[in-house]
């Protein structure tokens, strides 16, 4: 048996597909052959499946010419978490609503936005709504995991600042997430801000991430500044 075939059958064994949903390549549905992290691990997945759940796959298998699509940056737990999901509409019973599951939930919702997997990404982002009052507060390193592999745009990373902001306070907002997230530091400084004088006219217009990314002082004088309170001279 040739090395890809065996490699199918053991994908199909795996996932437990039944007859009609083992991967078996045809004219109109290829086989796509994924593979995953900087060891080269191999995956497979039907072509109309990526185009059914992924767009962003779906569009990396119009490049290829020998129906692989390499993915080295990526963990492979994550990518056959994704295909669990493809095809059987569910995540692994490992990521259920709990706190311990939350990094789990937090690469595979990454992964989904990476490739257009909106889908998925929504159902991620329902999961850990469930699971906020058990958590409260979003550790500063997943808040930096998260700003270093998304886009500024991206539902997550606007899901973790609501988070942050609905369960911390203002001296929550340490020195060490001023300077590794200052666009994240200075959004919830601003909105403190607003809850604790809300008939003030607080211009926040000016205040822009690459100022409080130079910023090595005290959070004292961060509040004076998002408040619009004189520096004493």
């Amino acid at each position: 048996m040739a090395l890809i075939e065996f490699e199918i059958l053991r994908t199909n064994l795996k996932y437990g597909f039944s007859q009609n949903q083992r991967i078996v390549e045809t004219h109109f549905n290829a086989v796509i052959e994924l593979v995953v992290g900087d060891q080269g691990h191999s995956l497979y997945a039907h072509a109309a499946i990526l185009r059914r759940c992924s767009p962003g796959l779906y569009c990396l298998t119009k490049k290829t010419e020998n129906g692989t699509i390499r993915l080295p940056d990526d963990k492979l737990v994550v990518v056959d978490n994704f295909l669990t999901w493809a095809y059987y509409d569910r995540v692994t019973s490992a990521m259920h609503a709990s706190a311990d599951s939350l990094d789990a939930l937090i690469d595979l919702c990454i992964f989904a936005e990476k490739v257009s997997a909106d889908d998925l990404r929504d159902s991620i982002l329902e999961v850990l709504s469930q699971i906020q009052g058990s958590i409260t507060m979003i550790p500063v390193e997943t808040c930096t995991y998260v700003w270093a592999r998304t886009l500024y745009t991206s539902p997550l990373r606007r899901f973790l600042k609501d988070w942050r902001k609905k369960y911390g306070r203002m001296d929550q907002v340490t020195q060490e997430l001023l300077e590794r997230i200052p666009d994240l530091a200075a959004w919830l400084l601003r909105s403190f801000m607003k809850d604790r004088q809300p008939q003030a006219q607080i211009d926040t217009s000016e205040i822009s991430p690459s100022q409080v990314a130079g910023v090595k002082k005290s959070k004292d004088k961060w509040s004076r500044r998002i408040s619009g309170t004189p520096h004493s001279t």
